[in-house]
């Protein structure tokens, strides 16, 4: 890796970011014995419709999906699978793993979304020569070099923070790999680069999952599961309806949250007809999985006006937005919605998965650096033994990502 060089592609990635919102690769393994606590209850009543919530994708309007399931529990509004995209994908995953609404609005407000986004090392995590290259080079881009070819990173943002603040929020579900398993089946749609189609994922690693559905093109560097190059799936399926309909639902709840289209006299750079030409891509495919919805079918389009999809700062002023306008369906909603019994035991079934406090069984490192395993695992400071925490896994693959030899960790 060479020293500490940042530039150009910044301004054209952050223009695809605020619609949809490595060249080499380091990843350390350490697991637990961690397995799901479920209580024994009963199975909710299936004698209702199967209901199906679909939450699209918008950047940081998507925390208006908080709002929408805040008001459906108030409803009784039992939902059955869920379906998300983008930050779609994150709010959906995490309450369909078992997350409170409570939980989910604290972690939208107090989230630090710009050191997340940032992904810069803190100081204390930097090598000795990293520390000096920060005070030659104050300006951080860095390139890659394999093979006698440079090589540019696959995005302005690899994602390592983000990556480690997903596996913080999913470590009570890290031992679920079917996600038909969680406590609400979910699917997330990614953004195959190479089929230039929609790729849903329903088994495998949930943060991963997550991570991969909100890889916005060019911002990040893109997710490779399963042989396939993923990015954001706001690309080619912001809203899956199509997608809930083959899990087998009787009803659906659709929940758009995209960015409206430029007036004439907003369009008045290359920037905002850049940002124009992909709303209307993306606003077609919408537009076709919303025809797909049948008459028993809710659409809901919290107003959110000209709310910036990269205004993750003030995410939580969607919240209300996404309550009004669900409690405007409320009529349509409540043909749906149970009884205070057959919710708590709908409720009761929901059980968040925990993780049970054992020590981890062994750590491994994978990676292609010209550096030995066991100086890395050095720099980790975890062993088999210890207790296993994300504080503890974050702050080792911060410790390893302070060596600026990995795009990400």
């Amino acid at each position: 890796m060479i020293g500490n060089r940042r530039i150009v592609a910044l301004a054209a990635a952050m223009a695809i970011a605020s619609l949809i919102l490595g060249a080499t690769s380091g990843v350390f393994a350490a697991e637990a014995a961690a397995v799901p606590v479920v209580d024994d209850v009963a199975p909710p009543n299936r004698s209702r419709p199967r209901v199906g919530l679909v939450l699209g994708g918008g950047g940081a309007r998507g925390a208006a999906h908080v709002g929408v399931l805040r008001e459906l529990e108030k409803m009784r509004v039992p939902i059955d699978v869920i379906v998300g995209t983008s930050m779609g994908a994150i709010i959906g995953g995490l309450y369909a793993s078992g997350v409170s609404v409570d939980d989910l609005e604290e972690t939208v407000k107090t989230m630090d979304w710009a050191a997340a986004l940032a992904d810069r090392s803190e100081r204390r995590d930097l090598s000795f020569r990293r520390k000096k290259d920060d005070e030659q080079f104050p300006i951080n881009f860095e390139l890659g070099y394999r093979d006698g070819e440079f090589q540019l990173p696959q995005g302005v943002i690899p994602g390592h923070k983000l990556d480690l603040v997903f596996r913080e929020l999913t470590l009570h579900a890290s031992s679920v790999t079917d996600f038909d398993d969680l406590p609400i089946p979910f699917r997330a749609i990614a953004s195959d680069m190479v089929a230039g189609e929609p790729y849903v994922m329903g088994d495998g690693d949930l943060a991963t999952a997550i991570r991969a559905s909100m890889s916005v093109p060019a911002a990040f560097a893109p997710v490779i599961i399963d042989g396939r190059l993923l990015v954001d799936g706001g690309l080619v399926g912001n809203l899956g309806v199509e997608v809930v309909q083959d899990m087998g639902v009787d009803v659906i709840i659709a929940v758009d949250v995209e960015f409206p289209l430029y007036d004439f006299e907003e369009l008045d750079s290359a920037v905002a007809i850049s940002e124009q030409m992909i709303t209307l891509l993306i606003r077609k495919e919408t537009r076709r999985q919303i025809e797909r919805l049948g008459p028993r079918d809710v659409l809901i389009q919290p107003d959110l006006g000209v709310f910036g999809s990269t205004n993750f700062a003030a995410a939580e002023e969607t919240i209300e937005p996404g309550a009004a306008a669900t409690r405007a369906a409320a009529d349509r909603l409540g043909t749906v919605a149970v009884s205070e019994e057959d919710y708590a035991a709908y409720t009761a079934a929901r059980t968040r998965l925990e993780v049970r406090d054992e020590p981890l069984a062994f750590v491994r490192v994978t990676h292609d650096a010209k550096v030995s395993s066991e100086v890395l695992a050095t720099r980790m400071d975890v062993a088999a033994g210890d207790p296993v925490d994300a504080v503890t896994l974050s702050r080792a693959a911060d410790r390893l990502n302070g060596l600026r030899l990995f795009e990400r960790v």
